[in-house]
């Protein structure tokens, strides 16, 4: 018996182990509830593409892909459609940059870095890097993404950005 009960739970460590990690799935169509930033290096250049009030996320996931459409306060919009098998994706941010991104899932994160070419601004003609990390609450009502810009060559970091967005309608 005892060894009856031992491989039951043997067998079921290992069926644990063996399923297949559930992929979070993002989409739906948010607003923006709150935004939290430190400026250590990016100035002015940040500033003018960061969400404000009235900011609306909308995402569209499919296995192979994840689409966010920014639309802000002032009617503009700003689409950036990303790969999820890690292969380069290519974008323009709100101010025009371009962009070279690579997403991969991480556990129930989603986690984006990008390549930029600052196209105006203070830090016109830099390239920084922005790494992001995309996670939804148990709920699944509130996204939160986490920001950091870096600079290379700067030896610094710069400015680091949490955005967090509630849930308005589930796809």
């Amino acid at each position: 018996m005892m060894r009856l009960v031992s491989s039951l739970c043997f067998l079921l460590a290992l069926t644990d182990q063996a399923l297949p990690q559930q992929t979070p799935d993002f989409s739906g169509t948010y607003t923006l509830g709150s935004l939290a930033r430190s400026d250590s290096a990016g100035g002015a250049n940040f500033r003018e593409q960061t969400p404000g009030p009235k900011t609306t996320l909308n995402i569209s996931q499919n296995a192979n892909s994840i689409e966010a459409r920014f639309t802000f306060a002032s009617g503009k919009t700003a689409t950036l459609k990303y790969h999820l098998d890690d292969s380069e994706s290519k974008n323009v941010d709100p101010d025009g940059s371009p962009t070279n991104d690579r997403v991969k899932l991480k556990g129930k994160s989603l986690v984006i870095r990008s390549t930029i070419k600052i196209v105006s601004g203070d830090l016109k003609g830099s390239e920084v890097h922005r790494a992001e990390s995309w996670e939804l609450s148990k709920d699944l009502r509130t996204l939160t993404i986490h920001e950091q810009f870096e600079i290379p060559g700067a030896h610094m970091v710069g400015d680091t950005m949490t955005s967090t967005y509630d849930l308005l309608e589930a796809p």
